[in-house]
């Protein structure tokens, strides 16, 4: 994915932060998901310690962070989903980042010593309190970049110590530039398509770009949730019977293409000022994650569940 063209402002700050002597040891980048937020924060840790200070792509430390190969100095620290039904549920503990505490106790071999929290916002009490220990440690030479979806589930006091950047779903007008730059095979009506499902988030678009099948298994899921969200009351309670019946990896598919579906009709309400219906896709919101978290709870009739949110759109 191609940070430049999206996020030029913030790599272009840090890089100035950077051979200025002036780079802030602790970064957040908080944006949903799909923005490229790891992606960045790989990036940065590349000029970092780049032989040629820049991020060259061509020495042993950025060839070796692009593939994301073990590398001394650069601690990256991810909780894997184990249970996508769960998902939400899984947090990163104590026991998970203590690695990353202990490799920034000791002196780099490189400038810095790195250290990368992905998800942070599934950090849990315990560990959010260990690494607000580590931050009023001493700075020396070793910089925190971590990244998460939701502000609210990060401490205050972990995010007012941080330099914070907010990675937005971007204009579709600047995803089917991208598109169509990159991927010159695609059709005028598939760049469309692509940049309309998409959201405005360039990951998702790159990855539909690139894998047709995914392409197409995500049309599914995206004709489903707008029909669930605009069609009547007959084709609404029939999707929520196909969703009853449904894997639960589908299911949480669906909940998230509704969730963004939903966010870019707010955004679009609140543009031309209609309040109204902006409150009324708000309270829908709403709804929607409300049902999201019943739908996995296994004493719930998933029947009854996805008919009542079906309903209630």
């Amino acid at each position: 994915m191609e940070l430049t063209f999206f996020y030029p402002n913030i790599l272009a700050k840090l890089k100035k932060a950077y051979l200025k002597g002036n780079l802030p040891h602790y970064l957040l980048f908080l944006g949903p998901k799909w923005t490229g937020k790891e992606e960045l924060a790989l990036e940065i840790a590349k000029f970092l310690n780049c032989k040629n200070k820049e991020g060259c792509q061509s020495c042993d430390w950025c060839k070796r962070v692009e593939v994301k190969k073990p590398v001394e100095d650069l601690i990256l620290v991810k909780k894997e989903s184990q249970n996508s039904t769960f998902s939400l549920k899984e947090e990163i503990t104590l026991k998970d980042i203590q690695p990353l505490q202990r490799a920034l106790t000791l002196t780099p071999n490189y400038r810095f010593k790195i250290g990368i929290i992905l998800r942070g916002d599934k950090l849990n009490q315990e560990a959010q309190n260990a690494l607000l220990k580590t931050l009023e440690e001493p700075k020396g030479r070793k910089v925190i970049i971590m990244t998460g979806e939701i502000p609210s589930k990060i401490l205050p006091t972990l995010q007012s110590r941080a330099i914070i950047f907010y990675l937005h779903p971007q204009p579709l007008k600047k995803i089917k530039a991208y598109l169509k730059n990159n991927f010159p095979q695609l059709q005028t009506s598939e760049i469309e398509e692509i940049a309309k499902i998409s959201f405005g988030l360039p990951k998702l678009a790159l990855k539909l770009a690139q894998e047709k099948e995914t392409l197409q298994s995500y049309k599914k899921i995206f004709q489903l949730a707008e029909n669930l969200i605009e069609g009547d009351t007959y084709v609404k309670l029939k999707i929520a019977q196909k969703l009853a019946q449904s894997s639960p990896p589908k299911i949480e598919k669906v909940f998230g293409v509704l969730q963004l579906y939903l966010g870019t009709k707010l955004k679009e309400a609140i543009f031309k000022g209609d309040f109204t219906q902006g409150l009324k896709i708000a309270e829908s919101l709403e709804k929607i994650n409300q049902f999201k978290s019943l739908a996995f709870n296994l004493r719930v009739n998933p029947q009854l569940c996805f008919e009542n949110m079906a309903l209630s759109l």
